[in-house]
């Protein structure tokens, strides 16, 4: 079993993964003591809920204020597809006190040009089968169709991702909270420069529209909105000095900086968003 991002990130951070049965990729840790029924909350999402380059991501201190053990199932690149695919998740969640469902990235969506199996931010052309990242895969799909097209695609892409956070938020019975944790509000109008204007800001291709589609599914929706700490500067645990960690899907790209994932005073804010609701389903219950 691979170990994600402590490979990657192992000079900067310790993760603390470990593994459970019936499950693919490892889990962020502390591991919880008891996975009995009622026993753990659970948070499910992408690299924003795993907690990457911060010590004290938002459900580790979420458990601690609430006094209850927590199950982070951020796994990198995951759309809502990934756990509905992989229903050993929605089995955990079910058996949840409750469960914290980020708002991810509908750059894992199937569509007519890309296949997306997995449910992560790895697509498969359907003309030639070639295998991509998501940005590299709009980059090509920009350059060689047109914008009317483009368009047709991205509207066939974002019904999917609407379609799949629908069902996966109905499935899961217990109190949940869907939660937007972004640099950027839901407003926001693509551009065709390049795939980075197309996304906008994680998470990708999501705006006010779909967000109004979905939102009613869940028991509380928190949003936060906050740059804080951008950019982070990376620093080795070991030494104490500057360091960076490399880009695997682009060659000899090191980066110094994190400019992408939410930073630790960024992970203390949607803690203070997120422990109202999470207190109110605790006293509800």
């Amino acid at each position: 079993m691979g170990q994600g991002y402590q490979e990657r990130d192992f000079e900067i951070i310790n993760y603390h993964q470990y593994d459970l049965d019936g499950f693919d990729y490892p889990f962020r840790g502390p591991k919880p003591s008891n996975l009995g029924r009622n026993k753990y909350f659970m948070c499910l999402g992408a690299a924003q809920t795993f907690g990457c380059f911060t010590e004290k991501p938002f459900p580790f201190l979420l458990s601690q204020k609430l006094e209850l053990e927590v199950l982070n199932a951020g796994v990198a690149g995951a759309g809502p597809s990934f756990f509905l695919n992989k229903k050993r998740y929605l089995q955990m969640a079910k058996q949840a006190r409750f469960v914290i469902i980020q708002v991810m990235s509908g750059r894992s969506e199937s569509n007519q040009f890309f296949d997306c199996p997995f449910g992560r931010g790895i697509l498969i052309r359907r003309s030639d089968g070639k295998k991509m990242i998501a940005e590299h895969a709009y980059n090509e799909l920009l350059k060689t169709t047109d914008q009317k097209e483009v368009c047709k695609i991205i509207e066939e892409t974002i019904l999917s991702w609407t379609h799949h956070m629908v069902e996966l938020l109905n499935l899961i019975k217990v109190p949940k909270v869907l939660f937007w944790f972004s640099v950027r509000s839901p407003n926001y109008e693509p551009g065709f420069e390049n795939a980075q204007n197309l996304f906008g800001k994680f998470p990708q291709f999501i705006n006010q529209e779909m967000l109004e589609q979905i939102v009613t599914h869940a028991d509380y929706f928190v949003k936060c909105i906050s740059s804080a700490g951008l950019p982070q500067e990376l620093i080795s645990r070991f030494s104490g000095e500057k360091t960076f960690y490399a880009n695997k899907h682009i060659q000899n790209q090191k980066r110094q900086y994190n400019y992408y994932y939410p930073s630790p005073e960024m992970h203390q804010l949607a803690f203070d968003e997120l422990y109202p609701a999470c207190q109110k389903i605790l006293s509800s219950t």
